[in-house]
This record gives C-alpha cells, sequence and structure tokens, in this order.
C-alpha cells in the first residue's frame, strides 16, 4: 500500500484475494471477505485517526455511521477494526 508515492504497508494476502490499491486505501476481495484498509492522513494515533473516519471515507460512503468497533493488530501495531452503516457516495 503506498501513500504519496512511499510504501506505508506491505501485506501478505491469500491468492484468492483480488488486491485493488490506491493511494491512500488497499481494497482486498475474495469469495470469504473483503476487506477494506484506509489511511487517516495526519492521525499519529489509532485515537486520533478514529475521529476523522467519515471524513476520509467520504469519497466512498455518506453519512457512514459506526456500529461496531473491534482492537486489531496491524504489522505488529494497534489498529480499529470499524464496521458501520451509510450508502455508497455513487448511489445517488
Amino acid at each position: 500500500m503506498q501513500f504519496g508515492g512511499h510504501d506505508v504497508l506491505r501485506l501478505t494476502v491469500p491468492t484468492d484475494a483480488e488486491c485493488v490499491p490506491k493511494d491512500g486505501s488497499l481494497i482486498l476481495a475474495s469469495q470469504h471477505r473483503n476487506v477494506e484498509i484506509w489511511l487517516v492522513k495526519g492521525a499519529q494515533t489509532v485515537d486520533e485517526a478514529l475521529g476523522r473516519v467519515s471524513e476520509e471515507l467520504k469519497s466512498e460512503f455518506k453519512n457512514f455511521k459506526v456500529t461496531k468497533s473491534t482492537d486489531a493488530t496491524v504489522a505488529g501495531l494497534p489498529a480499529k477494526r470499524q464496521e458501520g452503516s451509510g450508502g455508497q457516495a455513487d448511489d445517488g
């Protein structure tokens, strides 16, 4: 995964997963799972990033509201997995 032309995260994924990299995000899709990983620009901590998730996702999701948040670890560092409600930004 890259941001601003720099590598920021490298993952090993299942062979059946399709990877779609964008600047600042990564989408992994397979038969049994879909995962989107987003960077929150300028955030120095997980807690700082959490307050800005809706703003970061506005190009893809409108009215995003967190319905579930769980602790996670990515590359040995603390992270959060958030699930929520809202609509696709391009769904009119």
